[in-house]
Formats: C-alpha cells, structure tokens, sequence
C-alpha cells in the first residue's frame, strides 16, 4: 500500500478529502474503507453520567473498560469513573482498531497496553501502562495478537 499527501488549497481549513485508488473492488480496499468510515463517525470524548452529573472523558484518556453485571468501571489515565451500562453500548462508541475486546467483560486500549505475560490456563495478563492488569481471555488471545500485528 502506497500513502501519499497532497496540500489542496482550494479546501477549507478543516476539510480533509481521501482518495482510495486501486486496480479493483477487493477485500482489502472494502475493509480500508469501512475504516475510514468509521474513523469519520468516531467522537474524541465519552459522556457518561455518573452520580446525576454528566462527565465528558476524552477517550485518548481512556486505559480500558470493564463491567461487572451493569456496573462499568472506565480506567483512564488519572482516575477510575463507575457508571451504569451495557460494555457493548460503549465499545460501538470507540475507535475499534485502538480498543479491542480482551473478555466478555473488558476492553482495553491497545495504546496504553505496556506487556503481556502468558498465563497457565492460556490466557495472558495483560499489563497497562498506569499499573492496571487485566486478563485476557483464552478466547481473545488470537483477536488481541492480530490487532498487534503479531
């Protein structure tokens, strides 16, 4: 894949304009799309409402995500926020190729993720930037290396 810039004067200052060129319709050239639709509807922040008060948290602040029943608990950098909610509500809201599901019950941003280290049941933990370890599932693994380009 070739990626290129060219400055358009004739575009305002906050209008970006893509082009995807290629020899055919193909698998790569769908999925490359769909991505940059999705990159087009993404917020930069998540509202939750948490003691009555509606708080907007950027959602590069955001370290992971986990739920206990309807409980969720967002980690970001500085502090932890408990809301109520679906886990599945929330994951539509983020940047998919940057928040990947590690259980049924936790996401986690592949930008704050600092190592893995194997389990023995063969899930691995996995150890967050901020200090915060997760596990994540046997079920998972294959999803989490494959956004890691491992």
């Amino acid at each position: 894949m070739k990626i290129s810039f060219e400055q358009d004067a004739s575009l305002s200052a906050d209008q970006i304009e893509v082009l995807v060129r290629a020899a055919d319709t193909n698998p790569d050239v769908l999925d490359l799309l769909a991505q940059l639709n999705q990159l087009n509807k993404q917020a930069h922040t998540l509202p939750i409402t948490v003691d009555d008060q509606v708080i907007v948290i950027p959602i590069s602040e955001i370290v992971a995500i986990e739920v206990l029943s309807e409980q969720l608990t967002i980690h970001t950098l500085h502090r932890e926020y408990l809301t109520r909610g679906h886990l599945k509500d929330v994951v539509e809201k983020l940047d998919p190729v940057t928040f990947v599901r590690i259980s049924r019950s936790a996401v986690l941003n592949l930008n704050q993720l600092n190592l893995l280290e194997p389990e023995f049941s063969g899930n691995l933990l996995a150890k967050m930037k901020t200090g915060l370890s997760l596990t994540v599932s046997r079920k998972y693994v294959s999803e989490l290396k494959k956004a890691l380009g491992m």
